[in-house]
């Protein structure tokens, strides 16, 4: 992206996020998104700024400061680089699984600790704004020296719905994850807070995670991992195996499993 696009880093002055409508409009017309004469997504008021070498996400009616980006070089300063420990619930859900494609990727985190812990990840998103904003931020892990050697062949974006992506994909992945939208954590940090407000109004409310996960039934060789918070309903009936964190879960449905009784009870077509 143009260096000119660069606003310089936040700072004390002004009481909005700095917004320079022509300046965001050209950036947003070099990642290919459409937006208003304001130079915002349309029908919000979060517009894109190129800031200290990163894409952003901002929203020019809250108080000036970052918004919403992905980077990933505070994980180079972890132990394994990032790389999740054996022990881990979300380690431990896709244990055997060589290919994973993330069908709600976000802003990427889960689909970056998968990748770098040696899975080879393909993390789809639908929402425009937010795979540029994932793209911006692998651009830069690959450039990482600490960063590229584990992501350069274990992790690629792809813009677009999930169900299109996976009709399309060959081979078809060992695992889908999926990472429905739940409720915000109320001690989350301010800017997470923030973050994830951009990322609830882009990404919506996933009216169709029915949809999504018989579609990653159908496809997935081995299973289906869905997230969910502790305590929360099952997105799709009791799971196979279930693997518990501190505040998350990850259901496991093993594809072999219900496919088997789909065929018992004739309903293989909804599948």
């Amino acid at each position: 992206m143009a260096r000119g696009a660069d606003e310089p880093p936040a700072g004390s002055g002004g009481s909005r996020a700095q917004h320079d409508p022509a300046r965001a409009r050209a950036l947003a017309r070099e990642l290919g998104i459409e937006v208003d004469a304001e130079g915002c997504l349309p029908g919000a008021s979060f517009f894109f700024v190129k800031s200290e070498g990163r894409l952003e996400l901002r929203d020019r009616l809250e108080p000036r400061g970052h918004g919403a980006c992905v980077d990933f070089s505070a994980f180079a300063r972890r132990p394994r680089r990032g790389a999740l420990a054996k022990r881990e619930p979300l380690a431990r859900a896709f244990h055997g699984c060589l290919t994973i494609l993330d069908a709600t990727a976000g802003l990427g985190q889960d689909a970056f600790l998968l990748a770098v812990s040696g899975h080879s990840v393909t993390a789809v998103e639908r929402s425009a704004p937010l795979a540029a904003l994932l793209a911006d931020g692998l651009g830069r892990a690959l450039e990482d020296p600490a960063l590229a050697p584990h992501l350069a062949a274990t992790l690629r974006v792809v813009t677009g719905d999930a169900r299109n992506v996976l009709a399309a994909a060959e081979p078809a992945p060992d695992a889908v994850y999926l990472d429905p939208m739940f409720p915000q954590k109320r001690h989350a940090s301010a800017l997470a807070r923030k973050a994830m407000r951009i990322v609830r109004e882009l990404a919506g409310e996933d009216l169709d995670s029915a949809e999504l996960f018989a579609a990653a039934l159908r496809r997935a060789r081995l299973r289906v991992v869905v997230k969910r918070p502790r305590g929360a309903p099952y997105l799709a009936g009791t799971p196979d195996v279930e693997y518990g964190g501190k505040l998350v879960r990850y259901d496991a449905y093993l594809t072999a499993n219900r496919r088997h009784l789909a065929a018992l009870w004739g309903v293989g077509a909804a599948l």
